[in-house]
């Protein structure tokens, strides 16, 4: 890292280290770290998936195309397409730890916990909503939904009759919301939340807070 790279990623360390970060601490996070991630590892597609929110390329974009020859051309059999999803949900927490602790230990600083790591994972599935995968015919969408029990990256294609996929989950408990209202909304909330993107703030605490059009879940 050059010097001013230096001051930027100590600043991002510090309030991550403190869970006092924000979705934007994260969404520099990525862009600042990116270069120097594995390559083709899940940081270094997220980095480009939040600094390119259309993509035509990467490891989303191939399960997008997958998904689409599979379920619109003769190209895909059901062997071939199972084969290559088989790793869906494909982004999970201890494969994201691994590659930012590995960064972290390459720049000298000290790893990040179970706790931080589970913040991240959850602000960058925030970071990942409405982002669009195209290429010629294939137009992939992703949306993040949750409950009171997980949060979840679903993905479709931009088809009405196209099934929805879970490319990524989270255990966490992070709803205001119990578990009877989640029963007797969950369906209204899918098609809310496939449409429209929410936020994530901090309370008085410190703790993490979903906001939908300004009112917390």
């Amino acid at each position: 890292m050059d010097a001013k790279e230096s001051i930027l990623f100590d600043n991002l360390y510090l309030r991550i280290s403190e869970k006092t970060f924000s979705e934007i601490d994260i969404y520099c996070f990525y862009i600042l770290l990116r270069e120097y991630a594995k390559p083709n590892g899940w940081l270094q597609e997220l980095g480009h998936s939040v600094a390119h929110r259309k993509r035509n390329r990467g490891i989303l974009f191939n399960k997008f195309d997958t998904l689409n020859k599979y379920l619109f051309t003769e190209e895909y059999n059901k062997e071939s397409y199972l084969r290559i999803m088989e790793d869906i949900p494909a982004l999970n927490l201890s494969g994201l730890k691994s590659e930012i602790n590995a960064i972290l230990g390459q720049f000298g600083k000290s790893i990040f916990d179970d706790s931080i790591i589970e913040q991240i994972m959850l602000y960058t599935l925030s970071l990942m909503q409405t982002s669009v995968y195209e290429k010629d015919e294939v137009r992939g969408r992703l949306f993040t939904f949750f409950t009171d029990e997980y949060i979840v990256l679903m993905a479709n294609l931009d088809n009405s009759n196209s099934p929805f996929y879970c490319f990524a989950k989270l255990d966490i408990h992070i709803s205001t919301k119990g578990s009877a209202w989640w029963k007797d909304n969950w369906f209204s909330m899918f098609n809310v939340l496939r449409r429209t993107p929410f936020s994530i703030s901090r309370d008085s605490e410190n703790n993490p807070l979903i906001y939908l059009e300004g009112n917390v879940l």
